[in-house]
């Protein structure tokens, strides 16, 4: 499985029915400033996966975001990827997926 996904790989993912679990990790200030989600998706608070992680399916595909696709995405990504779990991140996060359209 890819690092990342681009948004339009994601977009065609979503319309093709694909059973995805999306995770919304923007900081609330990014968050707040836009709060839509990218449809299917789940808000989750980045600084909480530990708490949060467990409850996450790991039989299904799941795409996490956050505001640029930087830090945020690549440090959950990582957390995952210590559990052995292949998680990849939206390429440019919220921001491309909104600039896509």
């Amino acid at each position: 499985m890819n690092k990342t996904i681009t948004p339009m790989e994601l977009r065609a993912e979503i319309q093709s029915g694909e059973n995805i679990i999306l995770l919304d990790l923007r900081k609330q200030v990014d968050f707040d400033a836009a709060p839509e989600l990218i449809p299917g998706a789940v808000k989750l608070d980045p600084a909480q996966v530990e708490t949060w992680d467990a409850t996450i399916p790991t039989d299904k595909k799941i795409v996490i975001y956050c505001a640029r696709g930087g830090a945020i995405s690549q440090s959950v990504q990582q957390h995952f990827a210590n559990k052995g779990v292949k998680v990849p991140y939206l390429e440019g996060g919220y921001a491309a997926w909104k600039a896509s359209k």
